[in-house]
């Protein structure tokens, strides 16, 4: 009987060793592993939950896709490895312009995703300037030179787009991001007059 209950104590510990490594590792599915940030499919699956959530309760839900302007010439000049540090020290910086239960998440390799639930388009485009003014007044470092970084931002927000599902606004943001990028301006709102 003493020799049952060991081996059942055993048995429960080597299970709940088990669950706590399957949680661990639907964790680490879900991060970036330069970033340590969101990936892609957890990014895009927090926007899915937040413009769900959001609509339930009639509020507005803003999407920021966030462009490293310079991030494939730095690539190309200075490396994977400084230029994906560089990377975390810009989304260091956006972090700190977020609030904490807005969600911000690696989207490819050089753009980013900021999902700001119950954020109009205005205060969308009040983050957008806040995240860029952060990153620009900051020069990095990379090895002995100085950089100064830009990011281009682009805005889709369910204010003027409610009827969108997520995939429709993430397209809105990227176009808002390409005009951003091709007009100068770094910062674009999508318009229903644009689509």
């Amino acid at each position: 009987l003493v020799e049952r209950e060991i081996e059942f104590a055993m048995a429960r510990n080597e299970q709940a060793e088990l669950r706590r490594q399957i949680r661990s590792l639907k964790r680490d599915a879900l991060l970036d592993p330069v970033l340590g940030m969101w990936n892609r499919g957890a990014i895009v699956r927090s926007l899915g939950l937040e413009m769900e959530r959001c609509a339930k309760a009639e509020k507005p839900l803003s999407l920021l896709f966030i462009g490293v302007n310079q991030y494939a010439n730095l690539k190309e000049q200075f490396g994977s490895a400084t230029s994906d540090a560089l990377l975390l020290r810009v989304a260091s910086r956006m972090r700190s312009c977020i609030r904490p239960f807005d969600a911000l998440g690696r989207f490819e390799s050089d753009a980013f995703m900021v999902v700001l639930p119950g954020a109009s388009n205005l205060v969308a485009a009040a983050v957008a300037e806040r995240i860029r003014l952060s990153v620009i007044t900051h020069q990095e470092k990379l090895g002995e030179h100085a950089v100064d970084v830009q990011v281009s931002i682009g805005i889709a927000s369910s204010s003027l787009f409610p009827t969108l599902d997520p995939s429709s606004l993430i397209t809105q943001a990227e176009l808002a991001l390409r005009t951003a990028r091709q007009s100068g301006k770094y910062i674009v709102q999508a318009t229903p007059e644009d689509s």
